[in-house]
């Protein structure tokens, strides 16, 4: 049934009849149809833990990049028909589009309390555009890294001999490669204004990297902290500061600083094992890896046991007590690089009662824990916990009032990281309007869009419809054909449907 808040919205009359899209916004079905989707991934994946953030090439350590297990409600029916659909997050937010760059109000939410139960939220104004949200680097952004910057190289001047500080250096020196090359007119001055000169560039990033490297080594070599070798490792296996990379080597590093009780270390030498990454394949070494590091504190591997543990993969036995034991562990030290272990117990909490997963007493149906941890991931800017409460805001899921303006912040703050789920979101909001979002064609066509070029299904049967009626966009049959017919090779029913019934001339 439909809402009384969401009939309010304006649609126009012949989209409704030609379209009939399965939405909360657009002649809905069930605002909870098909909402039990499985909540553990697919047993064939072991590929549970994410990668090393902004390490390329590294086997999987802590991070928010990678397999993030389930992500989301992947059977919920949203915006523009139906499908299981599994997130897929990107961290490339360099968008370039032009877009309508007119400023709205929205309201953003009380994250400390329970929004949906809440009284209202704080209203602001923002610019809820694709280009606003996408955003850019500014002079303020880079002189606070700079200062950062200088203060740790200070830092490591005056206490040389001590191997923390010398480590956090270079890791600076690493980082400023990476975002400040063109901020410094030489290695060591900054400069208010950006440097276009390439050699300056080339020259900074250089210099910062071969600095990094020498103290690495050392510290590493000569020194023996265990840190300093997980990090040089890292460097042999992604191949950075100018060395070649060369997983034996690396491994060999990684077990060298896991034997001296590196818990990121022992997590790495665990992947490596499991995967055959400059070592032979081991399953059995690789659990024991896990359960050391996970035992030395290591987020990621209690988050691994745990699912390994709720799947019964890489040679475990089924155990939902321990999976979930596990989970808890892992979600009471999330932080944002570490938030996935409170997204998969919300979906546990949300989905029960848990059927052939469960080996032990079954977890009790409860939307308030699913809400709040689901919330707390959110706020950890993960991703798929923010278009999941997003859904939830749209469509009054996990017992929370209908809130459009929840609604939109939260598929703001994924979309803008490149969820396509989050993006197809914001895209129906902006076709429909909301009392906190004025109706815009064109950003419903650029957020639409986006998530199509990025294979979102849906989104590909949604494009074609803009295409065919002229949402946002000159009405184009031709191309309102590609994207139905995109869609429909993936076998999108409805795709299918307007491909047969639609004569394109």
């Amino acid at each position: 049934m439909q809402s009384a808040q969401h009939a309010a919205y304006p649609i126009k009359n012949n989209q409704i009849s030609s379209l009939k899209l399965e939405d909360s916004r657009f002649n809905m079905v069930s605002p909870n149809a098909n909402q039990h989707g499985n909540t553990i991934p697919n047993s064939n994946n072991n590929n549970f833990v994410p990668l090393l953030p902004n390490v390329k090439g590294a086997p999987m350590n802590q991070g928010n990049q990678g397999n993030q297990g389930n992500q989301g409600n992947q059977g919920n029916q949203s915006n523009f028909g139906s499908m299981n659909n599994q997130h897929q997050v990107s961290s490339n937010n360099n968008y370039n589009v032009n877009a309508n760059m007119n400023s709205y109000v929205y309201t953003n939410p009380n994250i400390n309390a329970r929004p949906g139960y809440a009284s209202p939220a704080t209203t602001s104004s923002t610019n809820l555009s694709a280009a606003a949200i996408s955003g850019a680097t500014r002079n303020d952004d880079v002189s606070l890294l700079a200062e950062k910057f200088e203060a740790t190289r200070k830092r490591a001047t005056t206490q040389s001999h001590d191997p923390t500080v010398q480590l956090e250096y270079a890791k600076a020196l690493m980082e400023a490669s990476e975002t400040l090359t063109s901020w410094f007119s030489d290695p060591v001055t900054y400069s208010p204004t950006r440097i276009l000169n390439p050699t300056v560039i080339s020259k900074n990033r250089d210099v910062w990297q071969s600095l990094a490297l020498k103290i690495i080594k050392k510290l590493a070599t000569r020194t023996m902290y265990p840190e300093a070798i997980f990090s040089y490792a890292s460097l042999y296996s992604s191949g950075s500061c100018g060395l070649d990379t060369d997983n034996a080597k690396a491994f060999e590093l990684y077990e060298k600083a896991a034997k001296l009780d590196n818990s990121n270390a022992c997590y790495r030498v665990a992947v490596c094992l499991e995967f055959g990454v400059g070592v032979n394949k081991s399953i059995d070494k690789a659990t024991q890896w896990y359960e050391r590091a996970a035992n030395l504190g290591n987020t990621s591997s209690m988050y691994k046991l745990g699912m390994l543990a709720l799947q019964g993969a890489l040679n475990q036995p089924r155990d939902f007590r321990s999976g979930f034991s596990w989970l808890q562990k892992a979600a009471s030290q999330a932080d944002a690089k570490n938030p996935h272990a409170l997204h998969e117990i919300a979906l546990l909490y949300e989905h029960s009662p848990l059927g052939s997963y469960a080996t032990g007493d079954p977890l009790p149906l409860n939307y308030e824990a699913a809400f709040q941890n689901f919330l707390q991931a959110a706020k950890l800017n993960y991703a798929p916990a923010q278009t999941r409460l997003a859904k939830a805001y749209e469509f009054g899921d996990l017992q929370l009032q209908i809130n459009p303006s929840e609604s939109i912040y939260w598929y703001s703050q994924a979309a803008k990281q490149g969820d396509t789920e989050a993006q197809l979101g914001l895209a129906g909001w902006y076709w429909t309007g909301s009392p906190s979002l004025r109706r815009n064609d064109t950003e419903a066509f650029v957020w639409a869009e986006r998530a199509a070029t990025k294979g979102n299904i849906r989104a590909q049967f949604c494009l074609g419809y803009f295409y065919e009626i002229g949402v946002g966009v000159h009405r184009d049959l031709e191309k309102a054909k590609l994207w139905y017919t995109r869609a429909a090779q993936r076998k999108h029913s409805k795709a299918e449907q307007r491909l047969k019934s639609f004569v394109f001339a």
